[in-house]
Parts: C-alpha cells; structure tokens; sequence
C-alpha cells in the first residue's frame, strides 16, 4: 500500500461527522479526502475522488446511505463501504447489507473498533460491529433464499476451511494467505457461527460431507 488509504465520510450531523473525521485522520494508515452531509454529495464525492472506503451514516435526509450504498455498490464496485448507525436492529442491518455495504459499526464502538473495521474492509473482508448481537448475525448469515450455508461464506473464508479441515494451524494458515494469526482466528470463529458449529471434528465432518475435502 503507497500512503494512507483515502476515506470519504457522510453525516448529516456536522459535530458527529468532525469528530469521526478527525478519529480516522488520527489513525496513521487512513485519511479522511472528503466530507458530505448526505448521500447525493457522498456520490459527488466517490465519482470525483474515487477513494478506497466510504464511511457513511445510513439515515441521511434525502438520499438516505443505504440507497449511496447501493449506488456506489452499482457504479463504483472498487469502493468499500461502510456504514455508520445508531441502530442496532436486524431489519436495519440487514437492510444495510442487502444495499452492499462490507461493514456495519454502531455509533457508540471504541477507535479501537472502528479501526479494526476499516482494515478489515479494505482487506476485502466484511465487519459487523460487536454491538450486534451474536442472534442477529447468525440470523442474517443463515438466509436460506441465499442457497447452502457454505454458499454463504466469503472466499477467503471458503480458503480458511479448506486449510483448517486439512490440518493446518492457525499460524500455518496465516502464512500461506498472508494475514495475521489473529485474522485467522477472527474469520474461523465467524465460520464457526455461521455453520453453527462447535468444534473443529464437527467442522471436518461437515466439510467432508459436503465434498470441500475427501475423506
């Protein structure tokens, strides 16, 4: 990565967007390149800056940030997104989701939080904040219109079972896909979750079953 990942930011509240604004920029590894106070200006913003992430708030007046999520997911498929909320239920998350977005974090999560999000984004990974009950995710990651559980994991989360069925460690895990350990065990706990399984015997059986690994 050349220089700081470029971030633009939408917030209908002027005082809540500076104080994100200037939490992102003190993070050495982001910049904040533009700010808008609604999704027809955050769409200005993508097409004229075309930056890595957009942060957005998903209650915007006007064009709301899931219907720029949407948008941005059509026109602009290299932008992330991600967004910002004070809601914390499922009908809001899912929505937000089902809009594109690759990130959803409350309003009240810590930098900490916040930035474990943006990285995670911009890895390609998706990030739902820890405010969101386990019960909520587990619903939305186990939609049965959307075909198998295993049809719903990421590719990079289809990698990682592969590689934990075929007896690898963590660490050898994050060797060969050139994340960190602790990614590894953050992408295993939500498959994990996902199937709805327990533990790594019931993982291998599953995957055996369904013909990921020869027996």
């Amino acid at each position: 990565m050349n220089g700081p990942l470029r971030i633009v930011l939408a917030d209908d509240h002027g005082m809540m967007r500076a104080g994100i604004s200037a939490l992102i920029r003190s993070m050495s590894e982001f910049d904040v390149v533009g700010e808008a106070e609604n999704g027809l200006d955050l769409l200005d913003l993508v097409r004229d800056l075309k930056p890595d992430i957009a942060v957005l708030d998903i209650s915007m007046p006007g064009m709301s940030g899931t219907d720029a999520a949407a948008r941005i997911k059509k026109d602009y498929p290299e932008v992330r997104t991600i967004a910002l909320s004070m809601h914390k239920t499922e009908d809001w998350v899912l929505r937000a989701l089902r809009a594109g977005v690759q990130g959803y974090v409350t309003k009240d999560a810590t930098a900490v939080e916040l930035k474990e999000a943006l990285r995670a984004v911009a890895g390609g990974d998706m990030y739902l904040s820890t405010k969101i009950s386990r019960q909520i995710v587990t619903r939305l990651l186990s939609d049965p219109e959307s075909g198998s559980r295993y049809d719903q994991l990421s590719d990079r989360q289809r990698e990682i079972i592969t590689l934990v069925a075929d007896g690898k460690t963590t660490n050898e895990i994050a060797e060969v896909l050139h994340l960190s350990p602790k990614t590894v065990e953050w992408h295993r706990s939500q498959i994990m979750d996902r199937l709805g399984m327990n533990s790594l015997a019931e993982l291998i059986r599953y995957v055996v079953r369904i013909g990921v690994l020869d027996p």
